[in-house]
Order: structure tokens, then C-alpha cells, then sequence
């Protein structure tokens, strides 16, 4: 990726999206945050207000963007099995 590239990380207030927003930050990257809870002027990104099932004026931000990458949903910290998978997956697909 070349630099001043956007990046957008949706659902990206969480562990991993704060170590890949300071990483593509580090690089010169503009960095999103799709986020249901915006935190302005705080990290090396950018909050957009998203709620994960609705287009708003958050999606003119996709326009030109080199990657998006989709962290929301269900947290993968829970015991693996048919049911939770099924949760992880759709709730990932839905957003």
C-alpha cells in the first residue's frame, strides 16, 4: 500500500483495531474508524458514527479507500462450537 492511502477499520475500537490503526497511521495512512461510539481526538484515527446495518453519511467515506477492513461483531473469545459459530459468522455478515 502506498502511503496516504484511507483505510477504514470497521468496529475497529477493540484491541486489534487499535494496534492497526497505529500501525497504518505509522505509515502515513488517513485511518477510519467505523465505530457506534465516535471518540473524537482520540488515537491516530478518525471516529465515524456507524451502527453496523444502515447507510448513512458515513459511507462517503468508503469512496477511494485502498482497504476496509471488518472487525465488527461478536467476539471470537468464547468456546468454539456450532452455535457460536453461527453467531460469530452471521454477526460479521450482517455488519
Amino acid at each position: 500500500m502506498a502511503p496516504h492511502e484511507r483505510i477504514i477499520l470497521a468496529g475497529g475500537r477493540g484491541f486489534l483495531g487499535a494496534v492497526l490503526a497505529t500501525h497504518f497511521a505509522a505509515r502515513g495512512h488517513e485511518v477510519i474508524v467505523l465505530t457506534r461510539t465516535p471518540r473524537p481526538g482520540e488515537g491516530p484515527a478518525y471516529d465515524a458514527a456507524w451502527d453496523g446495518k444502515t447507510v448513512g453519511d458515513w459511507a462517503r467515506l468508503l469512496d477511494g479507500a485502498a482497504a476496509v477492513v471488518n472487525l465488527a461483531g461478536r467476539s471470537g473469545n468464547c468456546r468454539y462450537h456450532a452455535r457460536n459459530r453461527r453467531l460469530l459468522l452471521a454477526s460479521r455478515v450482517q455488519s
